[in-house]
């Protein structure tokens, strides 16, 4: 009998830990490098600096505002700065 629980309990950690482990796996393998950003993370708009140079027509001059695809974050707004996806 004490055999027959030995294995059973075995079998049982069998169970258990394959299919986390496999979870796992599949997780880290599922990302790529982000397209938008390269992978760098940074907003391909800015250069990762949240702002970009914007020319008035009224003043003739550029101004410095806050880039329209990151909100002035500076990281991609595609894969949220992390360069993956």
């Amino acid at each position: 009998m004490k055999k027959f629980l030995s294995v059973l309990l075995v079998l049982l950690m069998f169970a258990v830990a394959v299919p986390v482990l496999v979870n796992a796996r599949s997780y880290s393998d599922d990302s790529e490098t982000c397209w938008q950003c390269g992978g760098s993370g940074d907003c391909s708009t800015c250069d990762g600096s949240g702002t970009i140079e914007e020319y008035n027509s009224y003043s003739a001059e550029y101004e410095e505002i806050r880039c329209p695809d990151c909100n002035g974050s500076g990281h991609c707004s595609y894969c949220g700065g992390v360069g993956t996806i």
